[in-house]
């Protein structure tokens, strides 16, 4: 990771992220990064009960450049992800959201505001939890990346991930092999 030390947010782990009334987020990990956002493994803590979560933060670099428009790129991202969350029937071919909120850090002797969305966790086990993983995987224990049976399962998930998100209004602009998650195996594999 290139980013500037500032940016890798590496402070919040360990820290609990406050949400509406009585949740919170304990941070426990960074698991990734993109050009806008860290992403971190946390746990979410409600009085119903624990689970994990991925939080994605916006990069302090990103909230300085771009203002007041960051967090407007952030709330589009919530309405559009809530509005898959409203589908009836829902699809499973999608990341679910579950929260969003913002953390207040100084950087640079700047107070900035950075948003976090919080969204389904999926683990991929031993496979794997991207595409691109499971692919890797296949070609070191198979000799060849998926047959055909598996490669068409995970082009139909994606087209209807992706058909499912047109649907509500937006346009994917990000379909790579890292930003298709997997989980389950065999007969329960589901690409998201």
């Amino acid at each position: 990771d290139l980013a500037p030390a500032d940016d890798k947010l590496d402070a919040l782990v360990g820290r609990d992220l406050p949400s509406a009334g009585p949740v919170h987020y304990q941070v426990l990990q960074r698991v990734g990064a993109g050009g806008s956002s860290i992403a971190f493994l946390a746990v979410r803590v409600a009085p119903e009960g624990r689970c994990p979560v991925v939080l994605k933060v916006l990069r302090p670099s990103v909230v300085r450049m771009l203002g007041e428009r960051a967090l407007l790129v952030v709330n589009k991202e919530v309405v559009s992800l809530r509005r898959l969350n409203e589908t009836v029937p829902p699809t499973p071919f999608v990341v679910r959201f579950i929260d969003s909120g913002s953390v207040r850090t100084t950087r640079a002797g700047r107070t900035l505001d950075l948003a976090w969305i919080a969204v389904e966790h999926i683990h991929g086990g031993p496979e794997g939890t991207t595409l691109t993983d499971r692919v890797v995987h296949s070609l070191q224990t198979t000799g060849f990346a998926f047959e055909p049976s598996r490669a068409l399962l995970a082009v139909e998930h994606v087209g209807r991930g992706l058909q499912a998100v047109h649907d509500v209004g937006v346009i994917h602009r990000d379909v790579k092999p890292d930003n298709v998650l997997a989980c389950g195996s065999g007969e329960e594999e589901i690409f998201k």
